[in-house]
This record gives structure tokens, C-alpha cells and sequence, in this order.
């Protein structure tokens, strides 16, 4: 199979994900900063819009021992460029463009492992074509941004600008500096045992100072945790504290503002 390549995406081989991010794949999938996501069990992608946010992202990953570059050459994963292809030398993959279901006036850019044969293109949940940065693509070197076009707001983790010669706003989906506010709501019913009370205590310090040793006295070795975010539970204390940690150290390189309160 394939996958979708926009903007500049970051390739990544999936068993590399499995064997090196901590937590595997459920965790790696919650920790996606963005939409953009998606998988042939091959190949992983995630897009992005800037340079800054790949770097981010790609320093990230290298973190967790999944690499770059080795010898000049693309190691565990690659960065893929929506018109112009792989970012650096890549012998276990290969780019292109194809038609989108066999529409001629439909083109999107691809990538897949070598060797695979399978022709499904895989795409992120929720993708369309005409709202897409296939359909609506325009690249502006760093340098001459200013020049070509003006900024007017960033809303909700996009900057929105305004493209001078066409008078057309254009809109640029941003990962660093973007603040993501979540709220937790816990019911603690009047005498609540103390001790449940502490342990929502100490799940809010661990997301204020983005430490997980906070939480770790309260979990039990045998625990399962489930959650929207993650395909099947994860079984065990130490499956969840790579988990989470993983999660953490995610929202640490975003410098997202995080906070968490005991509300009643």
C-alpha cells in the first residue's frame, strides 16, 4: 500500500515505531500532534506545514531512538517534500504522484515502501480532496513570506494569512507555540475517601510539572487503562508509565501550556 504525502511530511517506518517508541504504537498514536496521521502497517506519515514543526517533531523521535539520518543516508525514517520528494537519500521507499481514484484531475503525492505492490493509497481519517493541500497548495520560501504575504491572526493552531498579490486568505497549521487547553472533570460525592482525593491530587500535579513519578505510588502493578485515545487497554504499571511518559515528554516539546486543577 501507500500513504498520502502533503506539505512536508515525516515518513516513518511502522516497525520502528513499534520497537523503539515507548508504548509502541498506542502511544505514539496519542501522542500524534496533530490530524494528519496515518498508516499502511508499512509506513507511518504525519504532516506538518513549516520547517520549525518538523524539527520538533523529528527531534522528538530522535529522542526515543527512532533516527534520522545515518551515514548521510535516511535511517528510520525520512522527511518527504508534497512537490519535490524525499529531503534526504532514501533506499527503502519511493515517492510519487498518482491519481486519486482513478481521477486524472485528481492528483495527490504518495509514498510507499519498496517492494509493496498493493495500490490503495491510505489517507488520514477525515480527509477530503477539495479542502485539501493537494487541491490547494502553495509553497513560500521562508525569506520571502513577508514579502508575499501578510499575517493577520493565528486562530486556534493555524496562522492565517493573507496572500498579497491574490487578496486570499491562506492558512498555515502550526504544532510549536500552539496552547491546547484540556479540561478534566472528576465528581468527588461529599465524603469521599481521603485517599481517592490525594490520588486526583497527585494526577494533577503530574500533569502541571509533566512528571509521572507523582502518580506512580498510587498505580498498581496489575492496572488497566482505557481510553478513546488508544486502541486497547494497556495492561500493567509499567506499560502505562512508558505511556504516559511518552505523552508528557510530547507536551514538554510543544510547549503547550498545561494545567490541572481539583474543581468543585
Amino acid at each position: 500500500m501507500a500513504i498520502l504525502i502533503e506539505g512536508l511530511s515525516v515518513v516513518i517506518k511502522a516497525q520502528a515505531v513499534i520497537a523503539k517508541f515507548p508504548g509502541g504504537w498506542p502511544a505514539f498514536e496519542a501522542s500524534s500532534p496533530n490530524e494528519t496521521l496515518c498508516a499502511d502497517n508499512e509506513l507511518v506519515r504525519v504532516g506538518f506545514m513549516t520547517p520549525d514543526d518538523v524539527k520538533l517533531f523529528v527531534d522528538t523521535l530522535s529522542d526515543h531512538g527512532i533516527q534520522y539520518l545515518s551515514q548521510g543516508k535516511s535511517d528510520d525514517l525520512v522527511i518527504v517534500d508534497q512537490q519535490k520528494g524525499f529531503c534526504a537519500p532514501c533506499d527503502w521507499a519511493e515517492f510519487g504522484q498518482v491519481d486519486l481514484a482513478g481521477h486524472p484531475e485528481k492528483k495527490i503525492s504518495a509514498c510507499r515502501l519498496i517492494g509493496s505492490n498493493q495500490p490503495q493509497i491510505v489517507l488520514p481519517d477525515g480527509w477530503l480532496y477539495e479542502s485539501s493541500l493537494s487541491a490547494n497548495y502553495k509553497f513560500v520560501e521562508s525569506d520571502q513570506v513577508a514579502e508575499e504575504m501578510e499575517f493577520i491572526r493565528h486562530d486556534n493552531g493555524v496562522d492565517v494569512y493573507r496572500d498579497r498579490s491574490s487578496g486570499k486568505e491562506k492558512y498555515v497549521g502550526r504544532v510549536t507555540n500552539q496552547v491546547k487547553v484540556s479540561a478534566l472533570s472528576v465528581e468527588i460525592p461529599q465524603g469521599t475517601d481521603p485517599l481517592k482525593l490525594e490520588a486526583c491530587r497527585s494526577f494533577a500535579r503530574m500533569m502541571n510539572t509533566l512528571d509521572v513519578s507523582h502518580l506512580i505510588p498510587w498505580l498498581a502493578d496489575d492496572m488497566t487503562y482505557s481510553s478513546q485515545w488508544v486502541f486497547e487497554s494497556i495492561q500493567g504499571k509499567e506499560a502505562y508509565v512508558d505511556y504516559i511518559t511518552a505523552k508528557l515528554e510530547t507536551v514538554r516539546k510543544s510547549n503547550s501550556q498545561v494545567w490541572a486543577e481539583i474543581a468543585h
